[in-house]
């Protein structure tokens, strides 16, 4: 089974047939809109009160069956500010049910341990026209990561012209050793926020140290935003 979640704000049918033909059976296709999917709020009872449903109830949460039993999970996302959108980190946050709180270790890094025996690959597409190259590059980077963690192998679509299915796969690290307590210069540190609340949370609490560490060097990216937030601090 094939499961393709719209998340877009401006759904089109042509994208969605193009996407469709790629594959060997017809994806059930599933529309979770900007409305459809409430920001995770950090409270758990996913994991220690009511283990795999969040408290949410929602269209997303109606969701999750078509999610974990689907063999291939393709998401169309939109973007804002060179990452996606606030509405596609709330659906990847909000896949947390579908692992256990405990952590093991793989391949020397924390992982959370499976709920279920199997998980679906995941295939993104999202439009890159407003991109550019970097951060084009830096959204592969977190999906494939995400998709790492969530034990799942990771795919992007894209069009350029013709449409076509790429695995996603890791980079090398540009600094392989930090030593610590390290001081380096930085030219620009960019943080992207995917918190449903900036001010009166602890989000701002955590934004405000570094923008008083490193001053007019960083850059907010609110991902609710279409425009790039300018440089806190200064």
């Amino acid at each position: 089974m094939i499961t393709l979640f719209d998340l877009r704000t401006n759904p089109d049918p042509e994208t969605v047939a193009a996407i469709a033909a790629l594959y060997d059976e017809q994806p059930r296709y599933k529309a979770l809109g900007p409305a459809a999917i409430k920001a995770c709020i950090g409270c758990w009872a996913c994991w220690w009160k009511t283990p795999g449903r969040c408290v949410h109830k929602d269209a997303l949460a109606e969701s999750y069956a078509d999610y974990i039993n689907a063999d291939k999970v393709i998401l169309l996302m939109d973007t804002a500010q060179g990452f996606i959108n606030h509405d596609a980190k709330a659906l990847i946050d909000r896949t947390i049910p579908h692992y256990h709180p405990y952590i093991e270790i793989v391949d020397g890094e924390c992982h959370h341990k499976a709920r279920y025996a199997r998980y679906p690959e995941l295939h993104f597409y999202y439009d890159d026209q407003n991109v550019t190259q970097e951060e084009a590059q830096v959204i592969e980077d977190y999906l494939y990561r995400m998709a790492y963690h969530f034990r799942s192998k990771a795919y992007r679509i894209h069009q350029h012209p013709a449409w076509t299915l790429t695995e996603l796969r890791p980079r090398a690290a540009k600094n392989k050793v930090l030593k610590p307590n390290a001081i380096g210069k930085v030219e620009q540190l960019i943080l992207y926020n995917g918190s449903p609340r900036l001010s009166g949370s602890n989000t701002a609490l955590i934004l405000k140290a570094i923008a008083d560490t490193y001053g007019p060097n960083i850059v907010i990216r609110d991902l609710k935003q279409k425009k790039t937030v300018g440089a806190v601090g200064s």
